[in-house]
């Protein structure tokens, strides 16, 4: 059985993480539609700084710590990466690793206030997933 007091501790942490990271979300999303017309990679740089923030703010109040293997196979052309999606972790840390990088996603997240916007300010491609293949 788990100590109430480490749950507890959990809540507490996690609590503090999700005051920072919606904000920063927010802040982002706004100025990447704000600039919107500036060059892809001037808006990556603004992305690439909240990803910086994200996964200090993960480390400090959660712990979450990495390690990455292999970043001397990463290569300057063009890939396709895909991964698992077991988290969204993954979806943030994948663009701070590789090169600007451009997502496919469901077209429905487009749809979101501010969140939406800042997808379609960074080009993402929205797919509807009822059409079928």
């Amino acid at each position: 059985m788990v100590n109430p007091l480490y749950k507890f501790y959990l809540v507490v942490r996690s609590t503090f993480f999700w005051i920072l990271f919606l904000p920063g979300v927010l802040a982002t999303t706004m100025l990447l539609t704000i600039f919107i017309f500036m060059p892809f990679n001037f808006r990556i740089g603004i992305l690439k700084c909240w990803i910086r923030f994200t996964l200090f703010t993960l480390m400090i109040f959660c712990g979450l710590r990495y390690e990455v293997e292999g970043l001397e196979n990463i290569t300057n052309e063009g890939v396709i990466i895909m991964s698992k999606h077991s988290s969204t972790w993954e979806t943030i840390a994948l663009q701070y690793f590789f090169g600007p990088l451009v997502w496919v996603v469901k077209r429905e997240l487009t749809w979101i206030p501010f969140f939406g916007w800042g997808l379609l300010a960074m080009d993402a491609i929205a797919l509807n997933r009822g059409t079928g293949r």
